[in-house]
């Protein structure tokens, strides 16, 4: 009985562990134009080095909204870039540079270095990482309802 007991607290505790790592990114597209969204923050990665991700893309139909969940510091910020899916060039950004693959779904670590970026998911080439482009991002602001949150509007 004592086993079981344990075995249950442990459980739970690691299922409180993984809630707590998780942070919810809430993207609100209030734009006419369907966008497509990532990511960049800062996790622990599993050989205990911090590095900056970058994630996406997410698309976000026009008027909608998406969530994300990333297991990031919150603490150290959130950052993103947007472009709608006409043009490009028609973008949410900032002056932080970080890497993407132009194109397809990426999540990459060390997306501040170029000499250092790998995949989290195994979905990029190593040939791929070394064709990647740095896109500006922004950095989210802190929910005091306790996430991140953007809003995209024309």
């Amino acid at each position: 009985m004592k086993r079981i007991l344990l075995l249950t607290f442990l459980i739970v505790l690691s299922v409180q562990a993984i809630a707590q790592d998780s942070v919810k990114t809430i993207i609100y597209n209030r734009s006419n134009k369907s966008v497509y969204v990532s990511l960049a923050y800062y996790s622990r990665l599993s050989e205990g080095n911090v590095a900056l991700c970058s994630y996406g893309w997410f698309e976000v139909k026009k008027n909608t909204s998406k969530t994300v969940w990333t297991k990031s510091i919150k603490e150290k910020g959130i950052f993103y870039h947007a472009h709608n899916t006409i043009n490009r060039n028609d973008n949410w950004g900032g002056s932080l540079f970080f890497m993407v693959h132009p194109s397809i779904p990426f999540h990459i670590s060390y997306a501040n270095n170029s000499a250092l970026a790998t995949s989290i998911d195994g979905d990029l080439t190593p040939e791929e990482l070394q064709q990647l482009e740095a896109y500006p991002f922004r950095e989210l602001k802190w929910n005091p309802k306790g996430f991140f949150q953007l809003n995209l509007l024309d």
